[in-house]
């Protein structure tokens, strides 16, 4: 199975369904304070434990604040949840890079 699952989902060949990356609406909790922002998420396979990451695209002005928040937390609209790690806010072009923290949410 090749392509687009739906949802903003991506199945990659031959994993029988097993979800790799996923784009599409989020909502970003920074101590508290959701901000909805675009997530670009895939799993980097690999070592002896996947990781996830990719970036989050919304305002500038709270993409910066989450920068410097205590505690991150991304929900998709499924319900599923994961903590995230930022890398780099990219000042001014609306965008933080993340790394994901156990299980990828998608």
């Amino acid at each position: 199975m090749t392509g687009r699952a739906g949802l903003g989902l991506s199945v990659r060949p031959g994993t029988l369904g097993a979800v790799d990356s996923y784009e599409g609406a989020a909502t970003l909790v920074a101590d508290s304070i959701p901000t909805e922002v675009t997530a670009v998420l895939r799993v980097e396979p690999g070592g002896p434990f996947p990781c996830w990451l990719g970036h989050l695209l919304g305002p500038d002005a709270d993409l910066y604040d989450a920068y410097g928040a205590t505690e991150l937390r991304l929900e998709l609209p499924s319900g599923r949840a994961g903590r995230v790690v930022p890398r780099q806010h990219h000042e001014g072009a609306g965008r933080l890079d993340v790394q994901g923290s156990g299980p990828a949410p998608f």
